[in-house]
């Protein structure tokens, strides 16, 4: 047994006093606790002498608590739509201490994404015809899984804007591929797009037709967002990668745009429909124009993306539109 002087019982008796101070001010004051919030009226960044059991907050924001003796705990936060967590920070005394309500997307969630999904698309193969034509019969693989009756040939030859090559003095032009596809998809010397003219090529086509979507960009979106945000809620996504089972890039072409520009197109560069994934096998799944439905894995898959400049498109219905394509 150990003998204790006057000094060191003092000294143990202090610190007794001021643990058992803190944990009173826990019951005040949760530390990095994830709860539930609820949709309502809170009006106000700081709120001082909160009387009520359950703190309501109604947007994405951060609000700071004050607190004196007579806040009762907050015991309960809750919503279907987000999640949100208390941090709290100490101060000198109790009065005016502050608690500060993080709000966050329940998205952001990992442990609450599913393992795998895979949405039942058809495929539509580029060849014989479009040889060079991934963008745009990926396109219309998805405007045939949304319900609209179309042609790859039709999509190509009515929306899709292209540009021929064409040389001057030995120079080779042509067009800016974020702008317009260079040269022409049926032609097997011809190059490629990316997401800003599949976007046009699709809104055109759902303007023509009084259409209840909209294509949208969603380039340089995290590879993540683009499973979880859409994949999950059965939104198939257009996506550039490479073919050749996801071939290494290499830049063998260039050209010159008229504005001067020098682009230095990527060769291998190719564009599917991501139709799903499993995490636990790391596979992607996508309805590849070259090759069929497929899969491919799923950090090789990610890493080309991203080298890529992270293009990628998704079709979207129109809030309160009505079917027009059935």
């Amino acid at each position: 047994m150990v003998a204790l002087n006057k000094k060191s019982v003092v000294f143990l008796a202090a610190a007794i006093c001021l643990i058992s101070y803190g944990l009173a001010r826990t019951q005040f004051m949760p530390e990095h606790t994830a709860v539930d919030v609820d949709t309502a009226a809170s009006g106000s960044d700081n709120i001082s002498n909160h009387a009520a059991d359950t703190l309501s907050i109604e947007s994405r924001t951060q609000y700071t608590i004050t607190m004196d003796r007579e806040t009762p705990p907050i015991s309960s936060v809750s919503s279907e739509d987000y999640m949100i967590s208390t941090e709290s920070s100490s101060n000198d005394s109790y009065d005016n201490a502050t608690m500060t309500v993080f709000e966050s997307d329940k998205s952001d969630i990992p442990q609450e994404l599913p393992e795998a999904y895979k949405i039942k698309v058809k495929n539509i193969l580029q060849a014989p015809e479009l040889p060079m034509g991934c963008e745009i019969v990926s396109l219309t693989i998805v405007l045939n899984y949304l319900g609209y009756d179309v042609d790859k040939m039709y999509m190509a030859d009515n929306y899709l804007t292209k540009v021929d090559f064409w040389k001057i003095d030995g120079k080779l032009y042509g067009a800016d591929p974020m702008m317009a596809f260079p040269g022409d998809p049926a032609e097997p010397n011809s190059s490629g797009c990316f997401a800003p003219v599949i976007v046009d090529s699709a809104n055109r086509f759902f303007a023509d037709n009084d259409s209840e979507h909209e294509a949208i960009d969603t380039s340089d979106k995290v590879f993540t967002e683009l499973l979880h945000e859409y994949i999950d809620n059965d939104i198939p996504v257009i996506i550039w990668v490479t073919g050749d089972e996801l071939h290494e890039i290499v830049y063998k072409y260039s050209w010159e745009t008229p504005s001067g520009k020098t682009i230095d197109f990527p060769s291998y560069q190719h564009c599917v429909v991501m139709t799903g994934y499993d995490l636990k096998k790391e596979a992607v799944y996508v309805s590849d124009p070259l090759v069929g439905n497929t899969s491919y894995d799923i950090e090789l898959f990610q890493k080309r993306y991203n080298e890529l400049g992270s293009n990628s498109v998704i079709i979207r219905k129109i809030e309160g539109a009505e079917s027009n394509n059935e």
